[in-house]
């Protein structure tokens, strides 16, 4: 254990006593929290800013603390609160703003997340880790020049900053410049070899460029580092099938340990019943795509791979129906399916 674990909890000791002697001590409480966040025990953490909160409900570090402790939790509509109270409170208070930023990004407004960040880097020009986020907003809202622009002054700024690395590589990688992309993850993944999100990404920059081997190889790091990564089960199957070895047994394992821990996912139960289907499974296979189809109805791809399947179990009608759907859900393989199997 590190000496500063140690250190922490003979802290937690301490502030028990002290708190079981006087419980009506808001800033012991927010001191107990900082330390249960920072030992990554967010869920008691959020029990201490709450009991601060309701000895005194102006405590900015207590409402403050308490986002950062849902952002730990992905509890993102309550970090949002508990960062626009921050800044009702204390309104030229920088982390708030960039924070709340960095939260809005989790729940995919871009917008939202410019303005505060942009109001974040008004109040501190010097702030790497807003102007970084600021960057990938303006990327997702497809500004690359601003994102770009972005990322070289957190360079200046903090040339070791792992972050920016990798958003400049999928910065790259949308421009298809793999031989950059590659160039800028590998840097993120020097400066933190525990950089999941890294090595996943270096995964799909292998897989762009058919390295399916080394593909495998990264998403195969990420779960190591991260067994709850839906993205790396997902396309590890999807290289393992595109791989010269054509492994499907082990993409239906891939596939199965996506839909385990995403089971309203339509796109791995797709991707399974295709392994399953090669596999010669085509009742398994057939169930795979319309639990596909049940959760995206519009999902066009897996009603022409239920067709095929249907076609092998002598359900030629139905299939044609499959066809049929798929074309008008914008298949480009419809009219030729349907002409080959359908008379059509």
């Amino acid at each position: 254990m590190s000496e500063k674990k140690n250190k922490n909890k003979h802290l937690l000791k301490g502030f028990k006593k002290g708190l079981t002697a006087d419980p009506k001590q808001p800033n012991a409480y927010i001191d107990r929290g900082i330390v249960l966040l920072q030992l990554g025990k967010d869920e008691e953490a959020v029990k201490d800013f709450t009991a601060a909160i309701n000895l005194d409900s102006t405590l900015v570090m207590a409402f403050y603390n308490r986002g950062l402790a849902n952002i730990g939790l992905t509890n993102w509509e309550r970090a949002i609160k508990d960062f626009t109270r921050t800044i009702d409170l204390e309104p030229d208070f920088g982390p708030a703003y960039n924070n709340r930023g960095g939260t809005w990004i989790n729940l995919n407004e871009f917008e939202k997340a410019l303005n505060d960040l942009n109001h974040a880097t008004n109040l501190d020009s010097l702030d790497f880790k807003a102007i970084n986020n600021r960057g990938f907003a303006k990327f997702k809202l497809m500004d690359y020049e601003g994102a770009n622009a972005d990322y070289q002054k957190v360079l200046v700024l903090n040339p070791e900053h792992p972050i920016v690395y990798y958003n400049l590589a999928l910065l790259k990688e949308k421009s298809e410049d793999f031989q950059g992309a590659m160039t800028n993850v590998n840097r993120a993944i020097i400066l933190d070899r525990k950089y999941a999100d890294a090595f996943h990404l270096r995964g799909n920059i292998f897989e762009s460029q058919g390295h399916f081997e080394e593909a495998i190889k990264n998403y195969s790091k990420v779960i190591k580092l991260d067994p709850s990564h839906f993205e790396a089960y997902s396309n590890r199957g999807v290289a393992r099938v595109r791989s010269q070895r054509k492994d499907y047994k082990g993409s239906i394992k891939d596939f199965t340990k996506a839909i385990e821990l995403k089971p309203t996912e339509a796109i791995p139960y797709n991707n399974r019943g295709l392994s399953k289907a090669n596999s010669g499974d085509f009742l398994g296979s057939l169930n795979d795509f319309e639990k596909a189809i049940e959760l995206d109805p519009n999902y066009g791809f897996s009603y022409r791979n239920r067709g095929k399947s249907r076609i092998q179990l002598n359900q030629r009608e139905e299939a044609c129906l499959d066809f049929m759907k798929a074309l008008e859900l914008g298949d480009p393989a419809g009219p030729d399916l349907l002409k080959q199997y359908c008379d059509q």
